[in-house]
Parts: structure tokens; sequence; C-alpha cells
């Protein structure tokens, strides 16, 4: 069967959403993935960076990170370091200027 063999170097890139959901502890790593992969999209990253400071994200993810050292979840807190780590290395430069 030609067709249906299909290996991921064949699969289309994925849709990449400029809307982040509401950041909760349980979905921290899908928001860290969608940031990484706008920062790979280029053209889009404008519109990232603009709702990640419309929506007031970084201040979320500080009450979750509170939130996450009163749980004492060293699972919550790395996924919240790698969020802030994404948004750092992705370089939305107006998160810089709106700070």
């Amino acid at each position: 069967m030609v067709g249906s063999d299909t290996s991921s170097s064949e699969q289309p890139p994925p849709i990449v959403n400029t809307t982040l959901p509401e950041p909760t502890l349980a979905n921290l790593l899908e928001i860290e993935k969608q940031i990484r992969a706008v920062h790979r999209a280029g053209p889009i990253r404008g519109t990232m960076a603009e709702n990640v400071v419309s929506s007031d994200l970084v201040r979320k993810l500080v009450v979750l990170m509170k939130d996450a050292e009163d749980l004492q979840s060293i699972e919550d807190l790395h996924s919240f370091c790698l969020v802030m780590q994404a948004i750092c290395m992705s370089r939305f430069h107006c998160l810089f200027i709106c700070c």
C-alpha cells in the first residue's frame, strides 16, 4: 500500500495559532509549544507578541508560578520556566518596550 505509508517528513507543517489559551497549570506545556512554533514561523511573530501583551499573559503566568510554589510542584515550576524561556527566546520586542 503505497498511499498508507506516511513518514514524519511527508506530513504538512502544523497550523500555528497566534491566540494562546488562558494559562493554567495543566496547559503550560501547550502554551510553550505554541510560542516556540510561532518563533519558527517568523512572519506571525508580531501577532503573537501583541496577543501576549494584550492578554497580560506574563502577569497571569507569575500568578501560576506562585500557585506552583505553594503546591511545591516541581513539574509545574519547570513548565513555567520553559514558557518564560520560550517568551524570552522569541524576542517579542514589544514585551521589552511595554514592561
